[in-house]
């Protein structure tokens, strides 16, 4: 009787830790929207991003821009770097919260977010 009590009180737990591993098991939606960026978009395509935190995660044509000037001097190593870059889309990204003073929430999420600590 209580091996049967303790099964009935663990159980939603046991389900619950279930549910979370199957959620962990999942792709991260930041990968997946990378993925398809790089696959659909063509090179130093413009990108608007707000929530930059949350965003997709692509190359950026200023990031690549400031590395290959640290290696003006080095033309071997300059040589290096872009033969890397090569097939590799790079976009440019404009965030679009700069300007705000508060984060612009999509109106879907509006209700389920709590923005009041910010």
């Amino acid at each position: 009787m209580v091996y049967g009590l303790d099964f009935l009180c663990a159980h939603p737990s046991v389900f619950q830790v279930q549910l979370y591993n199957s959620k962990l098991r999942e792709p991260d939606l930041r990968q997946v929207a990378s993925a398809w960026i790089r696959a659909e978009l063509p090179d130093r395509t413009r990108l608007a991003m707000n929530w930059f935190p949350y965003c997709p995660r692509v190359p950026r044509v200023k990031v690549r821009q400031e590395n290959a000037s640290q290696y003006v001097a080095d033309p071997q190593a300059l040589q290096i770097l872009q033969e890397a870059w090569v097939g590799i889309p790079s976009y440019e990204v404009d965030n679009m919260d700069i300007g705000f003073k508060r984060p612009v929430v999509p109106e879907f999420y509006r209700d389920k977010i709590d923005l009041a600590d910010l």
